[in-house]
């Protein structure tokens, strides 16, 4: 009997720490990509859409990059509705459409991109 607690035990200490780890990794993630958007969002607020344009390609190529490893713990629907936020918010960049409007996709990607890091919390409202 006691060798099974231990065993219970172990697994749910590997649980949770894996569960924080990848947490950890997830928000420290999303906060790079939102310093990112945010630049891209204060280049709008500034009329620079050259910078905001450069801003967002760089934050595209390293949501490329990060998304991989998001894969093992976030619903992919979520993943490919931020994939797709970026392709829509490059193509404004590149198209030079309004910069309102640039700006209310980056406010809305950076909305989402601040959420995962909640929905992936080893929190019991998650887990349940």
């Amino acid at each position: 009997m006691k060798t099974k607690e231990i065993c219970i035990a172990v697994a749910l200490v590997l649980f949770l720490g894996l569960s924080l780890f990848s947490y950890l990794g997830i928000k420290s993630d999303a906060d790079e990509l939102l310093g990112l958007v945010d630049g891209a969002i204060t280049a709008i607020d500034g009329g620079d859409h050259a910078s905001a344009k450069a801003r967002i390609d760089e934050a595209q190529a390293r949501w490329q990059e990060i998304r991989h490893g998001w894969e093992l713990t976030c619903d992919h629907g979520e993943l490919d509705t931020i994939t797709g936020s970026f392709a829509r918010a490059a193509a404004m960049a590149k198209s030079d459409q309004s910069l309102d409007e640039l700006g209310a996709e980056l406010a809305a990607l950076a909305a989402m991109i601040e959420h995962m890091p909640v929905r992936t919390a080893p929190l019991i409202e998650n887990i349940i």
